[in-house]
């Protein structure tokens, strides 16, 4: 072999090599690195749900664990602590996701459903839910929303506020946002109450 073409071979096997590595290198890097090496989590179940409830301000006594789960996202161990609580008339769940390895919060959704409005639930016998004169109108569903979280028109974004079909009650559902915090809220579309609301505080 004449020494142009060996240096001609030894250029392709060069560049071949190159562009092999910077395959692997992408490939590395668009599945999140050591996304096969799992890391073994620092903090364990019971402390997860140690650091679930006092983010949440959540007695022990008073809170009824439905879920504890360990996954790993990008090979980094997090717990899935999911609970409930009684606040004066409301179901409260809270669904927490821990950091395995710090035990910092990553995110927290809260889930409010009140039990007030049982006391209208008459109206769903009546032909009000039938007449769209009667539903209250979107302008006031976020007035109502903005009151019950105490937030100014300028604090949020709204992202929706439609009318639903829910359990044959006709229902405003309204979802916004507040810095890092989304809201997603239930109304009565007739009685202007509010049914349910879900919180979601996201720290990534």
């Amino acid at each position: 072999m004449s020494p142009g073409n060996k240096i001609l071979l030894v250029t392709a096997v060069a560049v071949l090599t190159a562009s092999i590595g910077i395959f692997v290198f992408r490939n590395y890097v668009a599945t999140g690195g050591n996304e096969g090496l799992k890391q073994t989590p620092v903090i364990n179940e019971k402390q997860a749900v140690e650091f679930a409830l006092e983010t949440t301000e959540v007695k022990a006594e008073n809170a009824t664990i439905s879920k504890r789960e360990l996954i790993y996202k990008k090979g980094k161990p997090q717990y899935k602590i999911q609970f409930s609580t009684l606040e004066k008339n409301d179901n409260v769940q809270f669904i927490c996701t821990i950091d395995g390895m710090t035990g910092d919060v990553i995110n927290v959704r809260k889930t409010v459903s009140s039990r007030a409005s049982s006391e209208n639930d008459g109206a769903s016998d009546t032909d009000a839910y039938d007449d769209p004169d009667q539903f209250i109108g979107v302008d006031q569903v976020m007035e109502i929303v903005l009151s019950d979280t105490g937030l100014d028109r300028n604090e949020t974004e709204f992202k929706a506020v439609r009318l639903n079909n829910r359990n044959n009650i006709m229902v405003y559902v309204a979802e916004f946002e507040s810095g890092e915090v989304d809201y997603k809220f239930f109304v009565d579309a007739v009685t202007g109450a509010v049914i349910e609301r879900r919180v979601e505080y996201d720290d990534e």
